[in-house]
């Protein structure tokens, strides 16, 4: 048996990282392994995981290693999933792993890991060749810990990369979501405002806006809503606030600064006002700077749609 050709096509495949419990399950004797050791072709990374001499670490060689440390049911978990599935303000370092309960023989040397006996078949796929909790799973493990405002934003993000779904979110909150866990109320709070036909915000104004208006005035406006006058499509729409039937367009500098930009939002907003929408341009710098203008001018629109309301 050729136990090089065996370690080094198993390393190819894990970023130049393997486990012990990995090459003795493939035949490799721990004599030939000792030998490699001793001869500098593999180096000890911990008790249990080498490195194939002479490769470049990266993070992704760290987070596999790392993994690989924890057990045969380990995965990439919590903030270092998030940044591995490409979530904006998540480190993968330093590296977090999750693993299902059980015995494990040394503690963990490569990363902060955690022990649980609810990590499911279903709850872990391969990413970049790591094994790493889904997004779905990811958030309900920070729910506890993360202020509600971020956990919100982690959701739009993950969403809005069509990396969660509302069923998804939904199932999984359902499986995990019982009493005494840690984040229950806020995961049960998420779904209520986020049914399984919810569409996230677009972007980070989009959620900053929505950010704003629901944590001085408790609610959510509808997103990216489609609106005809009966015989023509006259667009797709910020923010909606049907009951009061008020358009919010949040502008940013950079798509609506160009005349011609300016003409197509005066044309547009002209036929939803014809059409009998109040519509509310908000600025990017209010969104970002300053926004109490931004609430008032929320508060200026409701203001005319109750009295147009009175009159009709």
């Amino acid at each position: 048996m050729d136990h090089d050709h065996t370690i080094v096509e198993l390393a190819t495949r894990q970023h130049a990282v393997v486990a012990m419990r990995q090459l003795r399950a493939l035949g490799v004797p721990r004599w030939v392994i000792d030998q490699r050791v001793r001869r500098g072709q593999l180096v000890r990374l911990s008790p249990r995981v080498l490195q194939v001499a002479g490769s470049a670490p990266t993070p992704h060689q760290r987070a596999m290693a790392a993994v690989l440390d924890a057990g045969e049911t380990a995965a990439l978990a919590r903030e270092s999933a998030c940044a591995l599935w490409g979530l904006p303000g998540y480190e993968l370092e330093p590296v977090h792993v999750v693993r299902r309960y059980g015995r494990h023989g040394l503690e963990a040397a490569l990363g902060v890991a955690d022990t649980t006996r609810d990590l499911r078949e279903h709850h872990v796929v391969a990413l970049f060749g790591i094994p790493v909790c889904t997004p779905a799973r990811a958030l309900v493990d920070l729910a506890g810990e993360l202020p509600f405002p971020r956990l919100e934003r982690l959701c739009d993000q993950a969403w809005a990369r069509r990396l969660l779904s509302g069923a998804a979110l939904h199932e999984i909150v359902a499986e995990l979501g019982g009493r005494g866990r840690a984040g229950t109320v806020a995961l049960r709070e998420l779904l209520v405002e986020r049914p399984i036909d919810h569409r996230p915000p677009e972007s980070n104004l989009e959620a900053r806006f929505d950010e704003i208006v629901s944590q001085a005035l408790g609610k959510h406006f509808e997103r990216q809503v489609d609106l005809g006058d009966g015989d023509d499509w006259l667009g797709r729409v910020d923010f909606l606030d049907r009951s009061l039937k008020i358009v919010y367009e949040v502008q940013s500098d950079l798509y609506h600064s160009s005349v011609s930009d300016r003409a197509r939002d005066t044309q547009r907003r002209r036929r939803l006002e014809a059409a009998g929408w109040i519509v509310v341009q908000i600025r990017e710098f209010d969104v970002w700077y300053r926004p109490d203008r931004v609430i008032a001018a929320i508060r200026e629109a409701e203001g005319l749609a109750r009295q147009r309301r009175a009159a009709a």
